[in-house]
């Protein structure tokens, strides 16, 4: 699959680098844009079957497999792009300890990323960590924080959020830490695949049913892992036509049909491309217009359910197994943990020291590094199958997601445990000094 998408998103850029004019370019654009989704549908089939085999060797094997085998079954599996990204994260600060005069000047807080990054050369070890740095820009560069959104600076413009993660790994973890964790999780699933093969044999029928839970497995095993991958598609497309979509914006600043490049992004398409073709600016009162209207919906907090009349719908979680006062949300992710709280709104701002427990609004693939030090997960949207769930279970991190305003109500510093079987989380103590 990485084939296919590294393929697909070689042809997009030697086209549109063939490719004189601008408007022919975004035009093209477009038509790759509404054909993405046939590009990506490729992986529906395997994502279907792996989902599939999940369920039925769930309800094959239920009533004698142990429950820790089964959710283990979703951790350690290999081929997910997010998980290699998060993995080559950790090897990034690994290459930063080469050498403690490298390591130091990393965590330099003072520096300018671009100033640290220039300087690195001027350490032992600083030839390497940089070749590494590069090499992991030209994988994974086109990711970034809210990614789905194509005007927030990809990790290859602005890899500041990247820098932080890196410096919180070196900051709180030891060498290879992140790799040992990954080989247990796979060294778990092994286990858990063969204590399940072996409980599925119970019965008249046991002979039958080890033999389909076997290639149930077999699939979970080679497809479940690919489900990451045509969003990393989508994402290097829009990374692709980004570059294209800003050097469209400086063609039109150029040509005073626009104030600023960043006007761009407050064009529909079809708008972009009727500037190109005019001879004077057409949008400029919509486009301040649609600042301010952006800048405004930036302060408020969307409600959770809106109705097709318009209608909004408040929904109280209740749960007969949480405690008064606890935080009532979904349990994702099996397991309790206990330790302290650091919230996280912006990866590129903060970093996670290891054994804190992770507390965000959301969380998305630009996100995961931070899974290597989180001990726990709490969020305020989500579902069992979302972004942090999913990383949250293959890392074996107890997880409670969809609790209201939970960035509010718990603050960095406080001590909390999160009950990732009931699905709630109780807040133990006030501030603390344990924190950043």
């Amino acid at each position: 699959m990485n084939q296919y998408t590294n393929e697909y998103i070689s042809h997009l850029k030697n086209t549109l680098n063939a490719i004189a004019k601008q408007q022919e370019k975004l035009e093209y654009i477009i038509e790759e844009a509404n054909s993405l989704f046939d590009t990506t549908v490729i992986w529906k089939p395997e994502l279907v079957a792996g989902m599939v085999a999940l369920s039925l060797n769930s309800s094959l094997t239920k009533k004698w497999a142990d429950k820790a085998d089964l959710e283990a079954l979703t951790r350690g599996l290999e081929g997910n792009v997010t998980t290699e990204m998060n993995l080559a994260v950790g090897d990034l600060a690994d290459a930063a300890r080469l050498s403690e005069s490298l390591k130091q000047h990393i965590l330099e807080i003072d520096l300018q990323l671009e100033t640290k990054l220039k300087n690195c050369t001027k350490f032992e070890g600083g030839e390497t960590f940089i070749k590494e740095w590069n090499n992991f820009l030209q994988l994974y560069g086109a990711r970034a924080t809210s990614e789905i959104d194509i005007y927030r600076p990809r990790w290859h413009e602005d890899p500041t959020s990247l820098m932080q993660m890196v410096m919180g790994i070196l900051t709180t973890a030891k060498k290879g830490a992140h790799r040992v964790h990954y080989a247990a999780l796979i060294n778990a699933h092994k286990i858990a695949v063969n204590n399940i093969v072996n409980a599925s044999d119970h019965g008249i029928f046991g002979k039958i049913r080890k033999a389909l839970v076997t290639r149930l497995i077999y699939v979970i095993n080679q497809l479940v892992p690919l489900r990451e991958h045509h969003k990393f598609l989508m994402v290097k497309f829009m990374s692709v036509a980004k570059v294209h979509l800003l050097e469209t914006a400086t063609h039109l600043k150029t040509q005073h049909k626009i104030e600023k490049i960043e006007d761009i992004w407050f064009l529909t398409l079809p708008e972009i491309l009727a500037l190109l073709d005019a001879d004077k600016p057409l949008f400029t009162a919509d486009i301040e217009k649609r600042k301010q209207a952006f800048e405004h919906h930036q302060k408020l907090t969307p409600p959770r359910l809106i109705t097709s009349t318009g209608e909004i719908i408040n929904a109280h979680i209740q749960s007969t197994l949480a405690p008064k006062g606890a935080l009532v949300g979904s349990s994702v992710s099996a397991g309790v943990v206990e330790g302290i709280a650091k919230v996280i709104t912006d990866p590129a701002q903060d970093q996670l020291r290891k054994g804190e427990i992770l507390v965000a609004p959301f969380t998305d693939p630009g996100w995961t590094p931070l899974f290597i030090n989180a001990a726990g997960l709490v969020t305020e949207v989500g579902g069992l199958m979302t972004h942090g769930s999913v990383i949250a279970r293959e890392y074996g991190l107890p997880a409670v997601v969809g609790v209201l305003d939970a960035t509010q109500k718990i603050k960095t510093g406080q001590r909390i445990r999160v009950h990732g079987d009931a699905g709630y989380v109780e807040i133990l103590s006030n501030m603390t000094n344990e924190t950043l």
